[in-house]
């Protein structure tokens, strides 16, 4: 046997067997694993997204070649104090809506980002993605590149200069996934500007499990390494969600972003919020809101106008859809 089959079936097995063991030690069955983060199916209110501010919100605007970092979209009728005006006066108007204006930012090209492109896509599934890394970098809970930093680093100027020439509101509240790249995406685009402190809050990380890309370091290692941030209550010291032989559902995913909008909008009065995290999550954020599809490259952000209405249910997901499996070199 090829040593790169034998450590694959080793990697299988050990997946197999971590799941087994976390069901015994925990008394959990397998369902019991792949439940979501909230245990309960509170809907929340309806979201809808209000079309009449910015350019990301029409579907003739090409997401491909559209660049935030020159044009954060804002239609030239409105001005960003009076859209901030606006919002709050709909909030004082409107007893059983809410409105807020969210800045949904991705975070910078990591490694995981740039390591698949190595190796043929079927062994970087079956092999490599539930590894930590290779010989030359790590993947497990990836950090920026260099050129995620920069991409970064070049973002920040443009919102220093339009927070400077433009009038565009600095952020009220932070809220940042807990994975190393979002944090350093906080630190490198908000140390100099925020006026608060970010919170780090488990709904706001990437689709999880099998990659290692998706498993986060403990509590421990986040204080000592990101001191700027602010854990949310309840905050675990270890990983309990990533699983290395299941991913997370789409639906799943789904409703994790429903529930980080429920506990936002329900808990948090700020009108002008920032949620850094990942293209997954971003993507279901706008799903629930009833965005257009928009996709954003490393490093992007959309902002995006929310009318939440606590007079009409929100939607519903399928919970029971499975989670897909990991397949192992030998059973691909």
């Amino acid at each position: 046997m090829k040593p790169q089959t034998a450590l694959a079936t080793l990697v299988g097995a050990l997946a197999l067997l971590y799941g087994a063991l976390g069901q015994v030690i925990l008394g959990l069955s397998q369902n019991d694993l792949q439940q979501p983060l909230l245990h309960h199916h509170n809907k929340g209110p309806h979201y809808e997204v209000l079309t009449h501010y910015f350019k990301q919100d029409d579907p003739t605007t090409d997401d491909a070649t559209f660049d935030v970092s020159q044009d954060f979209g804002l239609y030239p009728n409105t001005t960003w104090t009076e859209l901030v005006a606006e919002l709050q006066a709909l909030n004082a108007q409107h007893p059983h809506r809410k409105y807020k204006l969210l800045f949904l930012q991705r975070h910078g090209e990591g490694w995981h980002n740039v390591a698949p492109a190595d190796y043929p896509s079927d062994q970087w599934a079956c092999y490599w993605q539930v590894l930590n890394g290779n010989s030359t970098v790590e993947w497990y809970d990836a950090e920026l590149t260099p050129s995620g930093v920069q991409q970064l680093t070049s973002f920040q100027q443009a919102w220093a200069s339009r927070v400077a020439s433009d009038g565009v509101p600095i952020p009220q509240s932070y809220y940042v996934s807990p994975l190393r790249r979002t944090l350093q995406t906080w630190e490198i685009l908000w140390s100099k500007l925020a006026t608060t402190r970010p919170v780090i809050k488990e709904l706001a990380r990437e689709t999880y499990g099998i990659g290692t890309e998706s498993k986060r370091h403990n509590k421990e290692y986040l204080q000592r390494n990101y001191g700027f941030a602010d854990f949310e209550a309840g905050f675990s010291q270890f990983d309990d969600r990533w699983v290395p032989d299941r991913h997370e559902s789409s639906q799943h995913r789904k409703y994790r972003a429903q529930q980080l909008l429920n506990d936002i909008f329900l808990h948090d009065p700020s009108v002008v919020v920032s949620v850094v995290s990942h293209s997954g999550l971003i993507k279901s954020v706008l799903k629930v809101v009833h965005h257009r599809k928009w996709g954003l490259q490393t490093g992007q952000m959309v902002p995006v106008v929310v009318e939440a209405r606590y007079n009409k249910k929100g939607d519903t997901y399928d919970l029971d859809k499975p989670w897909s499996e990991y397949r192992s070199c030998e059973t691909s």
